[in-house]
């Protein structure tokens, strides 16, 4: 059965560092996430985001790193037999630098179980 898509975070005009909000990924057993980024501005800005996994959607580790953002565009990760591959829970992390950089991005992601 699928799932999805369903939002992991959207970011408007972040200039900052952040992390999203826990979602639950117990009832999945495949995911495939989707890194967005639809503005980009600044100098020499970067754009790294991370998804996170936890057992408890309090203590969050990093599992995934996108590949560095400094323009627009989308890129694709994806897993399989999820429950050997990521905890309950996922989130986003991000981290922005460059001069005045500014960047509206969303994560989704959409899945399936048994």
């Amino acid at each position: 059965m699928g799932y999805g898509p369903f939002l992991v975070t959207s970011q408007t005009a972040a200039t900052a560092d952040g992390n999203g909000a826990g979602v639950d990924l117990s009832q999945l057993t495949e995911l495939a996430v989707f890194l967005n980024v639809s503005v980009s501005t600044g100098t020499n800005q970067e754009l790294r985001v991370w998804l996170q996994d936890s057992a408890d959607n309090v203590n969050f580790a990093d599992i995934a790193e996108f590949p560095l953002a400094i323009a627009t565009g989308t890129t694709r990760m994806s897993w399989t037999d999820l429950g050997r591959a990521l905890g309950k829970w996922v989130r986003a992390r991000w981290e922005i630098k460059g001069t005045s950089p500014s960047f509206d991005f969303t994560l989704k992601a959409a899945g399936s179980s048994i």
